[in-house]
């Protein structure tokens, strides 16, 4: 793999990215903006998303950066890295309500409404560190409380280890 680092700018400030050779095609990945948090109750968690990864140049000027650097190398083949792949939280993430978990389920339907395609699905688990009747119960109102589009359809683990419950996202 071949790989080049870009400086440019940013939305707020110079950035930095690389563009990267695979199978003959050209790509924009963004390791920096990759990486993105969710806040809950004061605490940062770390989710990183394929947002930036193997972009075109278009979608990398569309999301507000400009090249200054190595602008001779195009990248204009739109790659989808959701097209063929399951998308899974590798970490536990430790809530202490539904509207938490409400919080958590926007972050990931807005990539996933950008992303996704209808052959795949999305696996978050959540540690609720609160007293509940059920996973699905707690899901079902976590989805009511979701500030964000609502067409996903919400699959959830039958058991619970630990407090831990397990859903499933894929969209209607």
């Amino acid at each position: 793999v071949r790989i080049v680092g870009i400086n440019g700018s940013g939305t707020k400030a110079n950035h930095a990215w690389n563009k990267v050779l695979v199978s003959g095609n050209w790509y924009v990945v963004d390791a920096t903006w990759g990486a993105s948090k969710i806040v809950l109750d004061a605490t940062n968690y770390e989710s990183h998303t394929y947002e930036h990864f193997m972009l075109t140049d278009s979608q990398k000027l569309a999301k507000g950066c400009t090249a200054v650097s190595y602008t001779e190398i195009v990248c204009n083949t739109p790659y989808n890295f959701y097209a063929n792949c399951k998308v899974s939280l590798t970490q536990t993430l430790s809530v202490n309500s539904r509207s938490d978990i409400a919080k958590v389920l926007d972050c990931y339907a807005d990539y996933y409404t950008e992303y996704g395609t209808s052959y795949n699905f999305i696996v978050v688990q959540v540690k609720m560190n609160y007293s509940f009747d059920s996973v699905s119960t707690e899901f079902s109102y976590a989805k009511a409380m979701m500030l964000k589009n609502k067409s996903f359809t919400f699959y959830t683990s039958s058991s619970v280890s630990d407090g831990v419950g397990t859903v499933y996202i894929k969209r209607t």
